[in-house]
């Protein structure tokens, strides 16, 4: 069997070594690849599978053109408006294990009570973001954007979620106050704010992983905060994928010496 992630870039993907490696450790023939793909492109490729593949994970930009081929969606998916995974089976099925992988990240990090969010960006990671600080039972967020229309797909869910909301242009010190701190923009882009860290009480978790430490993480670590690692967000939502692509229990130790080995390669970590 065959599955594959798609995307545009691709080649800096980490998701085929974290399938091969659950593959391995799960005894399975099956084959994972990176495929550059972009959006005119993606229906076509669609069209071509047959019933040797298994699913597809999904990153950007191709998070919202599969609802146009997925016939089924998860309510996860919808609300968050973003599809990262396919799986097919008797039917195309849209899910979304971003959300999981934010929470269990955020989780493996801090078990302790969460009431109040703060989150960086407003595209489909931060609606992601959203929707697991919900199930995290955070109750307030503060969303740090620009962006009007992405904006008001972010105040929607929140409102949907029964989530007290509000949107800022720049951090201000509530940063340092709430229980949960999520940058979900590009890299780079949040290093204009880490003078606005000042003795953090709550977590943080990077979206942001290449390089790392990230510089919002090295402030807030030298203030003493706890910093979650952005790689761990990728390794819980992939071990989700793999669940749902193979209905078997996702290898999460095999995965992660995997996923940390090639890293160590990389330069990334140390």
């Amino acid at each position: 069997m065959k599955a594959a992630v798609l995307g545009s870039p691709i080649s800096h993907s980490l998701s085929p070594v974290l399938h091969r490696a659950a593959y391995k450790a799960l005894a399975l023939p099956h084959t994972y690849e990176a495929i550059e793909i972009n959006v005119e492109g993606f229906g076509s490729f669609i069209d071509t599978l047959d019933d040797a593949w298994l699913g597809l994970s999904l990153t950007m930009p191709l998070k919202e053109v599969a609802f146009t081929v997925a016939n089924v969606v998860t309510d996860t998916a919808s609300l968050t408006q973003s599809i990262n995974t396919l799986v097919f089976a008797d039917e195309i099925r849209g899910e979304n294990t971003d959300v999981y992988g934010i929470s269990a990240a955020i989780t493996e990090c801090v078990q302790s009570s969460m009431a109040s969010g703060y989150i960086l960006g407003s595209g489909a990671t931060a609606r992601s973001a959203i929707m697991a600080c919900s199930e995290l039972g955070i109750s307030s967020i503060t969303l740090v954007a620009r962006n009007p229309e992405s904006i008001a797909i972010c105040t929607e869910l929140a409102h949907e979620l029964g989530i007290t909301f509000r949107q800022i242009t720049a951090p201000d010190a509530e940063l340092n106050e709430v229980d949960v701190v999520i940058n979900t923009t590009p890299q780079g882009v949040a290093d204009q704010w880490t003078m606005a860290v000042r003795s953090p009480r709550g977590v943080l978790l990077d979206a942001v992983y290449k390089p790392h430490p990230t510089e919002l993480v090295q402030a807030w670590s030298l203030q003493e905060g706890i910093a979650c690692p952005g790689y761990n967000m990728l390794l819980h939502q992939a071990v989700r994928q793999v669940e749902l692509m193979t209905e078997l229990l996702g290898p999460i130790d095999a995965m992660r010496d995997a996923l940390l080995t090639e890293l160590r390669n990389q330069g990334t970590i140390d």
